[in-house]
């Protein structure tokens, strides 16, 4: 290990800052001691009234000063949202302390979404539990997959079954979900049975997933359409006119004017 002079708990102190990306991790960083991968440092913090975490170890990296990146959404864990206290511990490379403190947290501005299925019911352990035909017909089992969450994938459920992991053998063994659950949803095994996830809940066992009934199909009525009747504009009858004759103008033929001959005087030669 190599720490900037003098060498003493005295001259180191620790900084926790979160990811912005991610409220579930951030660096931590030993001010006074210079980057090595022969000190240790092991955080832990409050999660509720009841629960402590895990130790999370982690060794130096790059920089000036010694660093590390933690990130506990990788063993889906979670930091709380709000504003909290860590305790953080170094050792040498002998094991020996060298400095232990409680730093505060700054809290979350955008945590995380996480959409919780419903808890309805538990279930104590059963050798025929852990088959997935005594829950029904159309369910699968999925094991070990790993962490103390799981995100169901695509598919519509009736139930989904999840089953504590530890050798839990008490009346929380199998947590049921039967609101029902929609994909996407986050199940886990609550085997404290208070109804919510948190730190004290053990790793996942297996998770039996039951497939919802699907709906029969109707089969289309055929209906005959009703013809659109056809309007007719009927053609008018032509009216026979009978012509008006045009009246002959007759011109009346005069009467000859009788005329009495003049007599002619007669010429008498004396």
């Amino acid at each position: 290990m190599v720490i900037a002079a003098p060498a003493s708990a005295t001259t180191l102190a620790s900084s926790f800052v979160r990811d912005s990306a991610n409220c579930n991790a951030g660096v931590l960083t030993i001010a006074g001691a210079t980057s090595s991968s022969t000190l240790d440092a092991v955080i832990s913090w409050q999660y509720n009234s009841n629960t402590v975490s895990s130790e999370y170890l982690g060794t130096g990296g790059s920089g000036s000063s010694w660093s590390h990146m933690f990130d506990v959404s990788a063993d889906m864990k979670v930091f709380p949202v709000t504003a909290f206290n860590m305790t953080v511990k170094v050792f040498d490379e002998g094991g020996n302390p060298v400095l232990d403190e409680v730093v505060s947290v700054a809290g979350c501005g955008t945590p995380p979404t996480v959409d919780y299925a419903a808890v309805t019911g538990y279930a104590p352990f059963s050798s025929d539990a852990n088959h997935p035909g005594y829950w029904g017909a159309d369910c699968v089992k999925v094991d070990n997959p790993g962490g103390s969450t799981y995100v169901l994938p695509a598919g519509t459920y009736s139930k989904v079954i999840v089953k504590a992991g530890a050798n839990e053998q008490g009346n929380y063994a199998n947590t049921i979900f039967a609101a029902p659950p929609k994909a996407g949803q986050t199940v886990w095994a609550d085997s404290n049975g208070n109804g919510v996830f948190d730190e004290s809940d053990k790793t996942i066992s297996h998770v039996i997933m039951c497939a919802a009934e699907s709906s029969p199909t109707p089969t289309p009525t055929e209906t005959t359409p009703t013809p659109t009747p056809t309007v007719t504009t009927p053609t008018p009858t032509p009216t026979e006119t009978t012509p008006t004759p045009t009246p002959t103008v007759t011109t009346p033929t005069p009467t000859p004017t009788e005329t009495t001959p003049t007599p002619t005087p007669t010429v008498t030669t004396p």
